[in-house]
């Protein structure tokens, strides 16, 4: 019994880690075909690797758990609905 249950248990984790994953990659594919484009479009300019403004450079903005990517979009998100970005004048 304990066996057979391990052996459920086991399976059920693989099952979600592969889940997991693929969820994970088709998130980063839509990031980069649809957030990085947009990104070098409209903030690059300003907030790339050359001189960024504010020391902040969205070149290296990626979709992640950790929480320091999660400090940086949070970041974004509070300058966008502030009103602060983009600038009066940017595209």
């Amino acid at each position: 019994m304990i066996l057979s249950t391990l052996r459920a248990m086991a399976i059920f984790g693989l099952c979600f880690v592969s889940t997991w994953s693929q969820a994970q990659d088709a998130a980063g594919k839509s990031f980069e075909q649809s957030v990085r484009p947009f990104l070098t479009a409209y903030c690059i300019e300003c907030h790339g690797p050359n001189k960024p403004k504010a020391d902040f450079r969205v070149d290296q903005l990626k979709l992640s758990a950790t929480a320091a990517d999660a400090e940086s979009w949070q970041l974004v998100l509070d300058n966008l609905h502030l009103g602060e970005m983009p600038p009066a004048k940017a595209k």
